[in-house]
């Protein structure tokens, strides 16, 4: 019983998909830390804090995601890191303003029903800001995975690259 459990959660720990998932949050862990880190320690303006806290996170995103994730083995090319921000800032800054703003329509008057207007003022965004996440991180990956880690991919265990 052990063992199929066992080989399950390898399977899992193996697949793309998790691979992933796991580098999405180390890199949100990175871009709070930075952010924070910056405000706290150093006084930056919270605006400053998270240009320079998401530039950090984004190139540390693009080598896990081309080593770990992906196991892109194709040398580093200006024209794939270029092309990696771009869909990256495309999915931060296009795709999860219009979800975001999609999103605020339509759950502020349902909210507004049953919620008190703080409790609306702070939650509506937050629920859509939620779900733009999740569609900016499905734009991220199905990009990633189709266009711009196309190389040859590596069959290493992903414990080399941790």
């Amino acid at each position: 019983m052990a063992k199929p459990l066992r080989l399950t959660f390898r399977k899992l720990l193996i697949g793309k998909q998790a691979r992933f998932i796991a580098a999405g949050i180390f890199n949100t862990v990175i871009d709070f830390a930075i952010f924070n880190t910056l405000i706290h320690a150093f006084g930056f303006q919270a605006w400053v804090a998270n240009i320079c806290s998401t530039s950090v996170a984004m190139v540390i995103s693009f080598v896990i995601n081309k080593k770990a994730v992906f196991r892109d083995s194709k040398r580093f090319s200006h024209t794939q890191f270029t092309a990696y921000i771009a869909v990256t800032l495309a999915g931060l800054w296009g795709l999860q303003t219009i979800v975001i703003v999609g999103v605020s329509d339509i759950v502020r008057p349902v909210a507004q029903s049953f919620l008190s207007s703080t409790t609306v003022r702070l939650l509506v965004p937050n629920v859509a800001k939620a779900v733009a996440t999740v569609g900016s991180a499905i734009w991220n990956y199905l990009w990633y995975d189709r266009v711009i880690f196309t190389g040859q991919q590596k069959k290493t265990d992903i414990v080399e690259w941790m």
